[in-house]
């Protein structure tokens, strides 16, 4: 393997994995209004992750995003493997152009081998256009198989618990490590994020960076971001080791902060 590109074998036999969750909002700058998704692929790179979980992702979508399949464009641009979700799927605006889709995106320096996205519980009104899901890939890390998961919960607490529970249900009995990304909608004090800990093990959790937010929004002049709360997050299996982990809030595009961790996986 490449070395500048992570998943090194340490002397102990185990290899390191960095990994990234951020919620693009399609590319768009808050402040500068600006569509770039060079931006978004820039700070990729700089970070040296290697598997990256990215919410609100289009396809083909509108003129917000210059109908740009914009999970094509990043991999290209990255040159690494891709999954799409679609939680969100409408008719083509013309004949002959291809179905309109709004999700999340894995992107991957290593091959993934498996991909499916599953469909989260809907509470408040089972009809609405934007579904949830959970988009697990498998990915192979030079012969170890990682289990990855990408998802954006919901905007209600009741919908978020059951969609945590559902989650939850589909890690149960894997022998595989299991790490997810995501934008969760949900405090760290949150009862579906509470639960979700029972299980997984946060990424930020016992560092400097714990208590830090993640979403931010413009100030009244729109001049500078000030951070809101914390609301993304890695989780990973409790068996995976945490190397480092940290908020990336030097550039800010989105309304996110993104957040990188750095995994040690035994062969």
């Amino acid at each position: 393997m490449n070395q500048e590109w992570g998943a090194s074998n340490a002397a102990d036999g185990t290899k390191e994995l960095t990994v990234m969750s951020f919620n693009i909002l399609h590319g768009e700058g808050m402040i500068d209004g600006k569509l770039d998704l060079e931006r978004i692929a820039s700070i990729i790179e700089a970070s040296g992750a290697e598997l990256i979980g990215l919410q609100e992702v289009d396809k083909h979508f509108s003129a917000r995003s210059h109908y740009v399949d914009q999970g094509v464009w990043l991999a290209e641009r990255l040159g690494m493997d891709y999954a799409y979700g679609a939680n969100l799927t409408l008719p083509a605006e013309d004949d002959g152009k291809p179905e309109r889709q709004y999700g999340t995106l894995v992107l991957s320096r290593f091959p993934i081998i498996y991909k499916k996205n599953h469909k989260l519980v809907q509470l408040l009104d089972v009809n609405r256009p934007e579904a949830r899901g959970l988009l697990e890939t498998h990915i192979d890390i030079q012969g170890s198989k990682v289990i990855f998961f990408n998802t954006h919960l919901g905007l209600d607490s009741r919908e978020r618990m059951q969609q945590a529970e559902q989650i939850m249900d589909k890690a149960k009995g894997r022998t595989e490590p299991i790490i997810m990304s995501g934008d969760f909608n949900a405090a760290p004090d949150s009862p579906e994020i509470i639960r979700l800990t029972s299980m997984f093990r946060d990424s930020l959790a016992g560092t400097e960076w714990e208590k830090e937010f993640t979403l931010v929004q413009p100030n009244a002049d729109k001049t500078e971001y000030v951070p809101v709360k914390r609301i993304d997050y890695l989780f990973s299996s409790k068996e995976l080791r945490v190397k480092d982990a940290r908020i990336l809030n030097e550039a800010i595009i989105s309304d996110h902060y993104p957040l990188a961790a750095t995994y040690s996986i035994d062969k």
